[in-house]
C-alpha cells in the first residue's frame, strides 16, 4: 500500500505500514518502517481491534468533516466519501512493503499491544500503541493516513474468520448471522498490495 509520510513521537517519518494476519497467532501483525530502515512490529488481538474500532471511526468521521458538530447523515456521508476518495488518490496501495529493515528498535519479536489510545491534536490524531509493560510507539496521523489505516484494518479483518464485519458506516461491526464455531484459522492469501501503507 502507498507511500505516505507521518511523524512519530521519536521524530521519525513513517514510510510504510503493513497489516497482515497470522493464522498461527490468530492476531493482526502491524509493521511500520521509516526512511532510515527502522521497523517496529506489533501484535493486535481480535478483542482489542473490535474494542477500538468505534473510536477510530468516530475520529475518522470527525477529521473527514472537519467538525465535531452533528451534521445531517447525507452531508456527513458525502464529506466522508469525498475524504476517502481524496485519500485513496494520495496513497499507493499496490506498492510492496519493504521488508529489509536494518534496525529493529523495539526488538525482533512483535510487541503485544495492550492499549491503543487516540488523542486529537489540531489536524492530527495521535495514535499510541502500548504494551502492558515496556516501550511502545506513538504516531501522528493526518486525515489521509487515518483513512488509509482504516481501509487496511477493515480489509484485513473482513478477510479473517473472526465472526465480525467492519464497515465505515455508523455501526462499527456486526456479528455475522449463523457464524459457525471458530476453529483453527485458515491461511489467507495476501490482500491487494499485501495490506501495506506506504
Amino acid at each position: 500500500m502507498s507511500n505516505t509520510e507521518n511523524r512519530s513521537n521519536d521524530n521519525e517519518a513513517v514510510f510504510q505500514i503493513n497489516i497482515a494476519y497470522s493464522a498461527e497467532e490468530d492476531r493482526l501483525l502491524l509493521r511500520l518502517n521509516d526512511a532510515h530502515s527502522h521497523e517496529y512490529r506489533f501484535w493486535i488481538t481480535r478483542h482489542l481491534i473490535i474494542r477500538v474500532w468505534p473510536a477510530l471511526l468516530k475520529f475518522l468521521r470527525q477529521f473527514s468533516t472537519g467538525t465535531a458538530t452533528a451534521l445531517t447523515p447525507e452531508a456527513e456521508e458525502m464529506m466522508l466519501d469525498f475524504a476517502q476518495q481524496s485519500a485513496n488518490e494520495k496513497v499507493d496501495f499496490e506498492r510492496q512493503y519493504r521488508a529489509d529493515a536494518s534496525t529493529l528498535p523495539l526488538g525482533d519479536a512483535p510487541i503485544l499491544v495492550h492499549t491503543i489510545t487516540f488523542t486529537p491534536k489540531e489536524k492530527l490524531l495521535e495514535l499510541s500503541l502500548r504494551p502492558k509493560v515496556g516501550l511502545g510507539m506513538t504516531v501522528n496521523m493526518d486525515v489521509t493516513l487515518l483513512h488509509a489505516v482504516c481501509k487496511l484494518i477493515l480489509t484485513r479483518v473482513n478477510q479473517v474468520d473472526w465472526g465480525v464485519t467492519f464497515s465505515l458506516k455508523d455501526e462499527p461491526y456486526q456479528p455475522q448471522p449463523d457464524s459457525p464455531p471458530r476453529s483453527t484459522p485458515p491461511s489467507l492469501p495476501p490482500a491487494p498490495g499485501s495490506g501495506q501503507l506506504h
